[in-house]
C-alpha cells in the first residue's frame, strides 16, 4: 500500500484486552473491527507510526496479543489472535499474512489469548466457551486440550511473565491458577464479588520485588489506629463460600490480612503478584504464594464529584469496566468517567492520585510503553501521557464506523470535516500545535451523517444531511448545533450551500439557502428561519417545464458560478436548468444508469468552461462540455454525445472530485475498491491507488499539497496518499478481492435497484443495499432486505409452475425485434382510433337530427365495436412490411394472426375476452382443469365453469370453498382467512383469487403484484374493475418497474405505451444499446411532439448500427429520418473503406485501389462468397503459380468475389485480435501449402484482382498496358466523393454536413474494439473532406492518425496510411486539394503520415522476419544467395508491384537493369541499381516469402524514409526518429526495428555481412 492511515479504525469496546504493546520495541496492535492495526509508539514521534492494517477475512476481530518476546527467532514478528467464529491465527506483523491457525475449540467462543512457553517452545494459550483451554503450538501445529468442568465459560487467560508455564484463568468471580503443561489448578483465588473484568501480573524483574514499599506503611496509620481503637468495626467484604465453615480451619481466607481485619499482617509479601478488577470497580492486588489477596480497594466513580445512583448487586448493576496497568511499583486503573489514576498500595489499603481527565467517556483499555501510559476508552481517542513529566504527550483519533463523506473548509484548508455512521461529526485542524487537533460534535445529532456541506461565505457553517432525515448546521467554532424543523420521511442524501433560485419567487428566504436532498425531491430551507416549512424545488420550474423534469431524482449539484443547476435521475438522465428562472437549458440523454455523482469543473467566476462530470451505476465517467449551450443561452438542447468517456474501472463509480490545482485532472472513487486519476484533457488514465481493501466511496484532493490525496472506504479508516508514489497506472484485473466481492454482491442482489424508484430501493434495502446507498449513506455493511423475505417465499411455491397464458408466451416466444414490431403496430392502432374517434364523432353530431333514438343506440353500439378482423390484419401487414428492417438477420416475420393475438392483451375488454377464452381453451384441452377455473374467475363465467366441474365430477376445494353453506358473512370471512394462508404458505395466486371471490379486487391485485404476478394482476384489475384507470395504472407501474430491473425493455416500453406514455416508453427503449432500440424510440418521440430527442435517438441508432457494421439497417433508417440525411456522408465514407479492408485483411498482398467500375459490396455477403470459394478450391484443386497465372483475365474476373474476406475476422477483442502479423503469416503458410511453395496465386492476391485488372502473361504484356490499368483505378477519396455525388451530397451542402457531423460526433476516446476504430476514422476523414478550410482538412487528418496511434497495432496503421497514399508518399494528390501545395509537406500532419506509412511497412516486416514460418519458407525454397537472373528479375517485378517474367519486361517498363549490371551482380548491388534508377513507389505492400523479396522490400521502405529525411533536412529533423505527436506510443522507431531485423538475419546466417552493413548504413 502506497499510501498512510491518517485515522485509524477505533479498538474494539467491552474488552480489556483488544489492544496489547510491547514495551521492549515500542510495539502495539489493537484489534479494530474486521482488521488488525500495528503501531510503532516511541517518544521521539508526536503520534504513533500505523506500520501495517491487516484484514481479518471479513470477519470481526475479538482480541490479540502480540508475541512478548521481540528476541524469538519464530514468532518475535507475529501477533496471535482471535475473532467471530472460534478460530486462532498468528499472523506474520511484516507482511500481515497468516502463518499458522487452528479451530479446535469446536465452534464454540474464543474470549482470551496469551503466549506462554512449554519448555524452550512458544506456545498460544486460549481459553472459551465449555471451560476448555487449548495450548497450542503453532511451529508444529500440535495442541492440547484441556477441560475445566468447575468453569461454564473461561474469559480471560493471562501467562505469568517470569514463569510462563503458568497461567492465571478469569471465569466469573473466579481465578484459577493453572500449570499449560498438565493442565492441573494450582491454585483458586477467590474473593471478587462480581465477574472478573482484568487481570494484570506486576512485571518486578527481580522475583523477590513487591510493589509495596516501606515507606507506604507510614501513610497507612491512620487506618491502622482506627482499627486498633475499635472506633471502627468493619462488616465482611465477602460472603461466606460454600466450603467455608467453623471446621475449615486451615482455610486461607481465615488468615487473611487486608483493610477490613482487626489486626496487621506484618509478614512480608514474596510475590509472584497479581492485580484483578471486576465488573463492580473493585480492584484486588494477589500475592500468588500465599494464595491471597493482599489489598482490596474500590475505584471511586470519578474523582470529580460527579455522584450516580447505582443499585445493589442482587438487583443487578451494569458493568462497569476499570482496566489495569502497572508502572514500576504503582498500579494505574480508571474511573468510569473516563479519569486515569495513579495507586500506590500498601498491605491493606490504597490511595490514589489523578493523572488526568483527557477522556470524556470510560476507559477499556490501559498499557504502558516505556514512561508512556495509553489509553483508549469509548470517545474513540488514542490518548497517550508521559508519566516522567506528568504531561499529556499525544491524542490520536479513531473511527468506529467508515466514515460517510468529506469536506475540506473553503476559507481554512487546515480544516477538514468527516462525517461518519457514529453519529458524530470530526472537524480536523492541520494547522494548529498539537498534531491532528480534532473537535467532535455529536450532541443532538439524530442518525448516521451523510452528507456534508461547507458555507461559501460564512466562516466555520457546516451543513449536514442525516440518515434519520435531519438537515441542520454546525458553527465549527463553539460546536452549536442549529437543527431545521422539517425532517424528511427518508435519509438526506446531498445538502448543498448555494443562493435561492428564481429570486423572484422567493423574495422571503435568505440569499444563501440550504438545498438538500432526500425523499425524492429538493426543498430549499431559509437558515434564518428554522421552523418554517422547506419550499419544494418541483414547484418553481415553470408548467411548461415540469412535465419534462426527471421524476425519481438521484443527484443535484449547482455550477462554480451558481447560474446553473444540473439534476440527475435513476434512470441516468441528466437536465441542467438556469437558475434565475430555472429554464431547461439542456437535457443530456447519454448515461444508461442511475446517476450516482455530478460535479462541475471549478474554475473562475468570471469565466466558467462548464464542463460536467458525470459518475453513475455504470464503470465509465463521462464529461461533457456545455459551455457553448450554456453561453449561448439556447434552451431546451438535446444532448445525446459525451465530450470524453473515461473507461477503466471495473464496477460502479460513485464519487468525483477535480483537482484544485491542475486542471483537467479527475479523481474517481469505484466499488472495484480502487481510486483512479484521471487526465480529461486526453482521457488517459494516470494513477490508480489500491490501498483500500473494500468498496471505495470518497476521494478528495488536498486543497494545499498539489500531490496529496484524502480517501475513504468501508473499512473505518482514512486515508492519505501521493500520486507521485503509485505504480498502477489502472484497476487490476485479477483482483481477487474484487472478484469475491462481485460474487457476493450479485448472490445477495435478489431485488432491483431499477424495480422501484432510487430511495425507495434504498429504504427497502435495509442498511445497506442501495444505489446510490452505500456511497452516499454508507450503510453497507449488512445486507438484510425485505427482497429477501420475498425471495423465500416464493421459493415455496411449486418448482414447475406451469403460466397461465401458455398461448401468449408461444406466440410471444420471438426475438426483441418482435416486441419492436409490436410497439409500431400498437402505435398505429392508436392513431388509427384517434382519426376514428374524431370520424365517429361529426357522424355522430349529423346523425342526431335524422335519426330516430332507436338508430342511434344502434350506431353507438357499431361505435364500440372493435374494427373488423379483416382490417386489422391489413393494418398490421403494412405496419409489419414497413419496419421490417427492425427484423435480425436470421428472423423471420411473424404471422399478423400472432400480432392481433399480442394486441389483443392491450385492446378493448372485448378483445381481452376473446383473448382468455383462448387461453381457457388450451388448458381445458391439456388437462389443466384448475388452470382453466382460476381464468374463469378472472374472467367472470365462473357460474358455467363450477356447473360443467360439478358435472363431469372435477370439483377442487377452491370450488368448494367458492359455494359457501353456512352464511354469505361467514364464507366471506373465511375465504379471506383461507386467502391470506395459501398468500403465506406461497400460493399466491390461489390465495389472490379467493380473494377476488369475495370481491376484494384490490386486495387481490396487491398481493399479485407483491409477488411479481404483474400479468396476472393486470388480467384481475381489467376484468372486474375496469373503470378503475388508476389501480390499473399502478399495475402497470410495477410491471415496468419490475421489467426494467429485469433488463426486459421491450416489455416495459409496450407496457407504458398501452398507457399512452409515449415519452416514458421512448425513455425506457432508448436505455439499450442496439440499433433497432434506439430507433424505435426515436420514433415514439417523433409521435410524441418531441422533434429534438426523436433526432437525438435516430442518430443514436445510426451511429450504433455504424459501430457494429450493421449496414443493411442504415439505409432503411434512413428513409425513414430524412431530417438525418447528413449521416449518409459518413455511411457511404465507412462503406468504401471497409470494402477496401475486406480485400486487404488476411492477405499477403495488399492493395488499396478501387476499379472505378466496381460496385461496393456489402459486408454481410460474406458468408456467400465464402461458399464460392471454398468450392473453388474444389473444382480447381492446387494448380502451381504458372498455371493460375495463366488463366486470364475473365476467369479472374468472374470470381474475384470468392477472394473477398470478412473484414473483421481477426476479432472483436483485444484478446481475440492477437499479433496481426502472425495471422498473416498463417494465411501465407495456407497458401504456400495448397500451392505446393510456388508462391502466391493470384486468385488469393488483391494487385490482380484490383490493381491490376488488364491482361499480363507470360508471353508479352508490356508498360502500356500498365498505364491503361492505372487510368482505370481510383483511390479511396475519390471513391467517396462519387459516392457522396452519387447519393446526392453536393458541394454546396458539404458547409452543412460539416457542421451536423461535428456537432454530433465530437467524443474524444479512445478505440475500444477495430469496429469503433473504424468507425472514429470514417468520421475522421469525412470531416477531412468537408472541412471548409484547410487548417480544419489538417486536424481532421491528425485526428485519425492518432486513432491508429492509440491502437498501436502496426497492420491497422499500415491499412489507414496506404488507405490515405495509395500511390506512395510522394503523391498528395489523394488527400485532396486542401493537402496539394508547395509546402504540403512540411505540415505536421504530413510528417506523421509520412513517418506512419514507412513504420508500418518496416514493423510487418520485422515481425514477419522474426516467424518461424518465414525462415521455414526460405529454406524449402533454397533461397540461399539467389543470383539467377530470372529470379531477380522477378523478385525486381514484385518490387515494382507488376508481373514480368523477363528483362526485357522490365526495359519496357522504364527500368535500367541491363544484362550487364545483373549477371555476376550481388542482390546489394542489383537492389541499389534499382533504387538508383527508379524512385516509383509501388501502391501495394508485399510480405516477403523469400530472402531477396525481404531485402528488396527493406530497401523499398528505407529509400521512402531517406527521401523524408532529404525533405527535411533544413528543419534538421530526424525522420528515423518518430514525430512528437500524441498518443504516438506503441510504435517501435525504424532504427530499432531495423536493427532487430539485421540482428535476426545474422542469427540465422542467411545474408553477407556486406549485405547487412548496407541495411545499416
Amino acid at each position: 500500500m502506497s499510501g498512510n492511515i491518517l485515522l485509524p479504525p477505533s479498538p474494539n469496546w467491552f474488552m480489556c484486552d483488544s489492544v496489547d504493546c510491547r514495551s521492549e520495541d515500542g510495539l502495539m496492535v489493537t484489534a479494530s473491527f474486521k482488521s488488525i492495526v500495528v503501531y510503532h509508539v516511541t517518544p521521539d514521534e508526536r503520534l504513533p507510526k500505523i506500520l501495517k492494517m491487516i484484514p481479518y477475512n471479513n470477519k470481526k476481530v475479538l482480541v490479540v496479543r502480540v508475541c512478548p518476546n521481540a528476541n524469538d527467532p519464530d514468532f518475535g514478528h507475529s501477533v496471535a489472535s482471535t475473532g467471530e467464529g472460534g478460530e486462532v491465527k498468528v499472523h506474520n506483523l511484516h507482511n500481515g499474512t497468516v502463518t499458522a491457525h487452528h479451530n479446535h475449540h469446536l465452534d464454540s467462543s474464543v474470549n482470551g489469548i496469551c503466549w506462554g512457553s512449554v519448555g524452550d517452545e512458544a506456545v498460544v494459550v486460549s481459553v472459551g466457551g465449555g471451560g476448555r483451554m487449548i495450548v497450542w503450538q503453532p511451529k508444529f501445529g500440535v495442541h492440547q486440550m484441556f477441560t475445566f468442568k468447575q468453569f461454564k465459560e473461561i474469559s480471560l487467560v493471562e501467562v505469568n511473565p517470569k514463569s510462563p508455564s503458568q497461567a492465571v484463568l478469569a471465569a466469573d468471580r473466579n481465578i484459577a491458577l493453572v500449570s499449560i503443561k498438565d493442565g492441573k489448578v494450582l491454585t483458586m483465588l477467590q474473593g471478587h464479588d462480581y465477574n472478573v473484568y482484568c487481570m494484570k501480573w506486576y512485571p518486578g524483574e527481580e522475583s523477590s520485588s513487591s510493589p509495596f514499599t516501606e515507606e507506604a506503611f507510614v501513610t497507612n496509620s491512620r487506618a491502622e489506629a482506627m482499627m486498633n481503637t475499635g472506633k471502627r468495626t468493619p462488616k465482611p467484604s465477602h460472603k461466606p463460600l460454600p466450603n467455608e465453615g467453623d471446621n475449615n480451619k486451615d482455610n486461607w481466607r481465615n488468615n487473611s490480612n487486608n483493610s477490613n481485619n482487626n489486626s496487621h499482617d506484618t509478614t512480608p509479601s514474596t510475590g509472584p503478584f497479581l492485580a484483578s478488577s471486576d465488573y463492580g470497580r473493585n480492584v484486588l492486588v494477589w500475592d500468588l504464594s500465599a494464595k491471597k489477596f493482599v489489598t482490596k480497594f474500590n475505584v471511586p466513580f470519578s474523582t470529580s464529584g460527579y455522584k450516580k445512583q447505582t443499585v445493589g448487586k442482587d438487583k443487578g448493576v451494569d458493568k462497569q469496566h476499570i482496566p489495569l496497568a502497572w508502572h514500576n511499583t504503582q498500579l494505574l486503573s480508571s474511573t468510569i468517567r473516563g479519569e486515569l489514576l495513579n495507586w500506590t498500595l500498601w498491605p491493606g489499603s490504597a490511595k490514589y492520585k489523578t493523572l488526568h481527565h483527557l477522556h470524556s467517556r470510560v476507559l477499556y483499555t490501559i498499557h504502558v510503553i516505556g514512561d508512556q501510559a495509553i489509553t483508549t476508552g469509548q470517545d474513540r481517542y488514542f490518548r497517550g501521557y508521559d508519566l516522567s513529566i506528568g504531561s499529556h504527550s499525544f491524542s490520536l483519533p479513531t473511527l468506529g464506523g467508515f466514515s460517510t463523506s468529506l469536506s475540506f473548509c473553503p476559507q481554512d484548508a487546515n480544516r477538514l470535516a468527516i462525517g461518519s455512521q457514529e453519529n458524530s461529526l470530526r472537524i480536523l485542524n492541520f494547522g494548529g500545535e498539537i498534531p491532528l487537533q480534532t473537535l467532535t460534535v455529536w450532541q443532538k445529532i439524530k442518525g448516521k451523517i451523510y452528507t456534508l456541506s461547507w458555507h461559501p461565505e460564512h466562516e466555520g457553517r457546516l451543513l449536514f444531511g442525516t440518515a434519520s432525515g435531519q438537515v441542520g448546521w454546525t458553527d465549527t467554532a463553539t460546536g452549536h448545533i442549529s437543527s431545521f424543523a422539517y425532517y424528511h420521511q427518508k435519509s438526506v442524501y446531498k445538502v448543498e450551500w448555494a443562493p435561492r433560485v428564481c429570486p423572484q419567487n422567493l423574495d422571503k428566504l435568505d440569499n444563501w439557502c440550504a438545498y438538500s436532498f432526500g425523499d425524492k425531491e429538493i426543498v430549499i430551507r431559509s437558515p434564518s428561519d428554522l421552523m418554517a416549512d422547506p419550499v419544494v424545488w418541483r414547484s418553481l420550474l415553470p408548467e411548461s417545464v415540469s412535465t419534462k423534469a426527471p421524476k425519481d431524482i438521484t443527484e443535484f449539484s449547482f455550477s462554480p458560478d451558481y447560474k446553473f443547476l444540473a439534476v440527475g435521475a435513476f434512470d441516468g438522465q441528466v437536465v441542467v436548468y438556469r437558475c434565475s428562472d430555472l429554464a431547461l437549458m439542456v437535457t443530456i440523454l447519454v448515461v444508461r444508469k442511475s446517476v450516482q455523482h455530478l460535479l462541475w469543473q471549478p474554475t473562475e467566476p468570471q469565466n466558467p468552461p462548464y464542463i460536467l462530470a458525470v459518475g453513475s451505476n455504470e464503470h465509465k465517467i463521462y464529461i461533457f462540455h456545455l459551455d457553448t449551450i450554456l453561453n449561448g443561452n439556447v434552451e431546451d438542447e438535446v444532448l445525446t454525445q459525451a465530450a470524453g468517456e473515461l473507461c477503466g474501472h471495473e464496477s460502479r463509480v460513485v464519487w468525483l472530485a477535480w483537482s484544485p490545482h491542475n486542471t483537467g485532472i479527475l479523481a474517481s472513487a469505484s466499488y472495484d475498491h480502487t481510486i483512479q486519476l484521471w487526465d480529461t484533457n486526453t482521457g488517459k488514465p494516470l494513477v490508480n491507488y489500491r490501498g483500500h481493501t473494500s468498496r471505495v466511496f470518497r476521494v478528495e484532493f488536498s486543497p494545499l499539497d498539489t500531490d496529496l490525496m484524502y480517501s475513504f472506504a468501508e473499512e473505518n479508516c482514512v486515508h492519505t496518499w501521493r500520486p507521485s508514489l503509485q505504480t498502477y497506472k489502472t484497476p487490476s484485473d485479477d483482483n481477487v478481492v474484487l472478484k469475491e466481492y462481485k460474487k457476493e454482491h450479485e448472490a445477495s442482489s435478489t431485488v432491483s435497484e431499477e424495480s422501484m424508484p432510487s430511495h425507495q430501493a434504498k429504504e427497502k434495502k435495509g442498511d445497506g443495499n442501495s444505489n446510490k446507498d452505500e456511497i452516499r449513506s454508507a450503510t453497507c455493511v449488512n445486507v438484510n432486505s425485505s427482497s429477501s423475505n420475498s425471495s423465500e417465499v416464493g421459493s415455496n411455491k411449486k418448482a414447475a409452475f406451469k403460466s397461465f397464458f401458455p398461448k401468449m408466451h408461444s406466440v410471444a416466444a420471438h426475438k426483441k425485434s418482435f416486441h419492436h414490431l409490436i410497439i409500431m403496430n400498437m402505435l398505429a392502432q392508436q392513431q388509427a382510433e384517434g382519426q376514428q374517434g374524431q370520424g365517429t364523432e361529426k357522424r355522430g353530431q349529423e346523425t342526431i337530427t335524422n335519426s330516430s333514438e332507436e338508430d342511434l343506440e344502434e350506431e353507438n353500439e357499431l361505435e364500440n365495436v372493435c374494427e373488423d378482423e379483416a382490417t386489422t390484419k391489413e393494418r398490421i401487414t403494412e405496419v409489419s412490411e414497413k419496419y421490417k428492417c427492425l427484423l435480425e438477420k436470421d428472423g423471420e416475420m411473424a404471422s399478423p394472426d400472432s400480432f392481433s393475438y399480442v394486441l389483443n392483451m392491450y385492446g378493448s375488454l372485448e378483445q381481452m375476452d376473446s383473448l382468455l377464452a383462448d387461453e381457457i381453451q388450451v388448458h381445458e384441452s391439456k388437462g389443466n382443469v384448475s388452470h382453466a377455473g382460476l381464468m374463469h374467475c378472472w374472467r367472470g363465467s365462473l357460474d358455467e365453469h363450477i356447473t360443467s366441474a360439478a358435472r363431469h365430477k372435477k370439483l377442487t376445494p377452491f370450488l368448494v370453498a367458492a359455494a359457501p353453506h353456512v352464511s354469505f358473512k361467514l364464507g366471506q370471512m373465511a375465504c379471506e382467512a383461507y386467502a391470506d394462508q395459501l398468500a403465506e404458505e406461497g400460493d399466491v395466486i390461489a390465495g389472490a383469487t379467493h380473494l377476488v371471490l369475495i370481491n376484494k379486487i384490490k386486495e387481490a391485485v396487491d398481493i399479485l403484484t407483491r409477488h411479481k404476478y404483474f400479468r396476472e394482476a393486470y388480467t384481475v384489475a381489467r376484468c372486474r374493475l375496469g373503470y378503475d384507470d388508476e389501480l390499473r395504472a399502478t399495475v402497470i407501474k410495477k410491471w415496468v418497474s419490475c421489467s426494467i430491473y429485469d433488463g426486459n425493455y421491450d416489455l416495459a416500453a409496450t407496457l407504458q405505451l398501452s398507457e399512452g406514455w409515449l415519452q416514458e416508453a421512448a425513455r425506457t427503449l432508448s436505455r439499450r444499446v442496439d440499433p433497432g432500440s434506439l430507433f424505435v424510440a426515436g420514433q415514439l418521440y417523433k409521435a410524441a411532439g418531441r422533434e429534438e430527442l426523436a433526432q437525438a435517438m435516430g442518430t443514436a441508432a445510426l451511429r450504433e448500427a455504424a459501430l457494429r457494421q450493421d449496414i443493411t439497417r442504415i439505409e432503411p433508417f434512413l428513409a425513414h429520418m430524412p431530417e438525418l440525411n447528413w449521416f449518409r456522408a459518413i455511411f457511404c465514407c465507412l462503406q468504401v473503406l471497409l470494402h477496401v479492408l475486406r480485400k486487404a485483411d488476411k492477405q499477403t498482398i495488399f492493395s488499396y485501389l478501387i476499379k472505378s467500375d466496381q460496385d461496393i459490396e456489402e459486408v454481410e455477403n460474406y458468408e456467400e462468397h465464402k461458399d464460392k470459394l471454398s468450392k473453388r478450391k474444389k473444382q480447381d484443386g492446387t494448380g502451381s503459380h504458372g498455371a493460375t497465372r495463366a488463366s486470364g483475365k475473365d476467369e479472374r474476373s468472374n470470381d474475384k468475389k470468392s477472394t473477398d474476406n470478412k473484414p473483421w475476422e481477426l476479432g472483436e477483442t483485444e484478446k481475440q485480435q492477437g499479433d496481426n502479423t502472425q495471422t498473416l503469416q498463417q494465411q501465407v503458410e495456407e497458401n504456400e501449402g495448397e500451392n505446393g511453395h510456388q508462391g502466391m496465386t493470384t486468385e488469393n492476391s488483391p494487385i490482380t484482382d484490383e490493381a491490376i485488372p488488364c491482361e499480363i502473361n507470360g508471353e508479352g504484356g508490356g508498360g502500356g498496358d500498365v498505364l491503361e490499368a492505372a487510368e482505370e483505378l481510383e483511390t479511396v477519396v475519390e471513391r467517396v466523393r462519387r459516392e457522396w455525388k452519387a447519393r446526392g451530397i453536393t458541394q454546396d451542402q458539404h458547409n452543412d454536413i460539416y457542421k451536423a457531423v461535428t456537432a454530433n460526433f465530437s467524443t474524444q476516446q479512445l478505440p475500444t474494439s477495430l469496429k469503433q476504430l473504424w468507425l472514429m476514422v470514417s468520421v475522421a476523414v469525412t470531416e477531412m473532406l468537408l472541412s471548409p478550410s484547410p487548417t480544419h482538412s489538417h486536424k481532421h487528418l491528425h485526428t485519425a492518425l492518432s486513432h491508429v496511434q492509440a491502437w498501436g497495432k502496426a497492420d491497422q496503421a499500415l491499412h489507414l496510411t496506404h488507405l490515405l497514399l495509395p500511390k506512395g508518399t510522394q503523391d498528395l494528390s489523394s488527400l485532396g486539394p486542401a493537402f496539394v501545395s508547395k509546402d504540403g509537406t512540411d505540415l505536421p500532419c504530413i510528417k506523421t503520415l509520412s513517418w506512419l506509412y514507412h513504420v508500418s511497412e518496416l514493423s510487418l516486416l520485422n515481425s514477419h522476419v522474426q516467424s518461424e514460418g518465414f525462415w521455414s519458407a526460405v529454406q524449402a525454397e533454397g533461397d540461399q544467395g539467389m543470383k539467377n537472373v530470372e529470379e531477380l528479375t522477378e523478385a525486381i517485378s514484385t518490387k515494382m508491384g507488376f508481373q514480368a517474367t523477363s528483362i526485357k519486361t522490365l526495359e519496357e517498363s522504364n527500368v535500367d537493369v541491363s544484362a550487364e549490371k545483373i549477371n555476376g551482380a550481388t542482390s546489394v548491388e542489383v537492389i541499389t541499381h534499382i533504387e538508383d534508377t527508379n524512385t516509383t513507389v509501388s501502391p501495394s505492400f508485399k510480405l516477403p516469402q523469400s530472402k531477396m523479396d525481404l531485402l528488396v522490400a527493406l530497401h523499398s521502405c528505407l529509400n521512402g524514409l531517406k527521401r523524408q529525411q532529404q525533405q527535411q533536412q533544413q528543419q534538421q529533423q530526424e525522420c528515423l526518429e518518430q514525430p512528437q505527436v500524441e498518443g504516438s506510443s506503441g510504435f517501435s522507431s525504424p532504427k530499432k526495428l531495423l536493427q532487430e531485423i539485421v540482428d535476426k538475419l545474422r542469427s540465422e546466417g542467411s545474408c553477407s555481412e556486406n549485405e547487412l552493413l548496407s541495411l545499416l548504413d
